[in-house]
């Protein structure tokens, strides 16, 4: 069973978190829950306001629990989803999804601070995977724990890209203890400056990579360009007074190719690995075929281009971006392993939402 609230202007809805138990708790057998935007009763917010439940409302079988709303700071921000995970029971095979309009910057911690109070199963991430994009409110990062998942949306305040990839980082920063055992991650960018505020730093954030997917995508209608040079940067130089190469364990790469450019830097980023004895063994390589020659696309350069990879790889797969698909589906890796015989280290456990 799926409820799914999405109050407009026509029709708003204006309860407290009682309202919404006290909804809730007549479907025990739910499985999916979809909060829209609900104009909470914030002076009703507070744990001495909100009527004692004899017993939280158990949901043995919810597999999906997403909610956005807005907040004015940080009492009321963090209390909404506080009151409401204190006053239910989710099972660890949850999938959560949290946006807070307007909160404070911190808003995002505070959130998965309660999460890991109220949900079990909440000690450690297996795999991690964030946007970043200057042209998009929904910078995110996602986090996935042996069972169940976490996204977190950095909507709060105005939309400062810049501010938000610090905020991001910040939560990576705070919770070290969550990602010493991660071993894939995947980052979608638009814009090249933000990630190089954040590549520095993942390495010590995530020590033991052993699968890394770098995903550029274009934005219609801007001349810039999210190269995946920047994204290989962290694989082809050795972190400062260090003798090792970044992500020792990492044998894993999946990476979006849009032009010779990248094709050239990707193949600098595999022999400078091999060189020093930490190969990649097992590349994927999405590219468009629509792309012509002469202009940077590599439809007729398939044949060299992969014969130049696989000298510095046991096994490399070639994928094709469909014609029908979005150039901006941040869930695309959701969808292809089922069409591709990809390496195991690739997790199949994506949850995707479509909110």
């Amino acid at each position: 069973m799926v409820i799914r609230l999405k109050p407009n202007d026509n029709y708003p809805v204006n309860w407290d978190l009682y309202d919404l138990v006290n909804f809730l708790s007549g479907s025990p057998q739910l499985e999916e829950i979809y909060i829209g935007d609900i104009s909470w009763r914030m002076e009703q917010v507070s744990f001495s306001s909100v009527p004692v439940v004899r017993a939280p409302l158990s949901l043995p079988r919810l597999r999906y629990l997403s909610l956005t709303y807005s907040a004015r700071d940080t009492e009321s921000a963090s209390h909404v989803v506080e009151h409401l995970l204190s006053r239910l029971i989710i099972p660890p095979s949850c999938h959560l999804y949290f946006k807070a309009r307007g909160g404070p910057r911190n808003i995002n911690q505070v959130l998965l601070e309660s999460v890991r109070r109220h949900v079990a199963g909440r000690d450690a991430v297996s795999h991690v995977c964030f946007w970043i994009t200057e042209f998009s409110c929904d910078q995110s990062i996602q986090l996935v724990f042996p069972k169940g998942s976490l996204r977190l949306v950095f909507a709060a305040s105005s939309f400062n890209p810049v501010r938000h990839a610090e905020d991001m980082f910040d939560l990576l920063c705070s919770f070290p203890q969550l990602f010493t055992e991660t071993q894939e991650l995947r980052v979608h960018y638009s814009e090249n400056n933000l990630l190089r505020k954040l590549q520095p730093s993942l390495p010590a954030i995530f020590p033991n990579i052993t699968a890394l997917s770098l995903v550029p995508f274009l934005v219609p209608g801007y001349s810039g360009h999210a190269s995946l040079t920047i994204g290989l940067e962290s694989l082809t130089e050795l972190p400062e007074g260090e003798r090792k190469v970044t992500w020792p364990a990492l044998d894993t790469l999946w990476v979006s190719v849009t032009d010779k450019r990248d094709a050239t830097q990707l193949e600098t980023a595999l022999d400078f690995r091999a060189s020093r004895g930490h190969p990649i063994r097992h590349l994927t390589v999405r590219y468009d075929p629509r792309k012509k020659k002469g202009k940077g696309g590599v439809e007729n350069k398939v044949p060299s281009f992969a014969a130049a990879l696989e000298e510095h790889v046991k096994e490399i797969t070639l994928m094709e971006l469909s014609r029908h698909e979005p150039s901006r589906e941040i869930d695309w890796m959701v969808r292809l392993p089922e069409r591709y015989g990809l390496p195991s280290a690739f997790h199949r456990d994506w949850p995707s939402w479509n909110i």
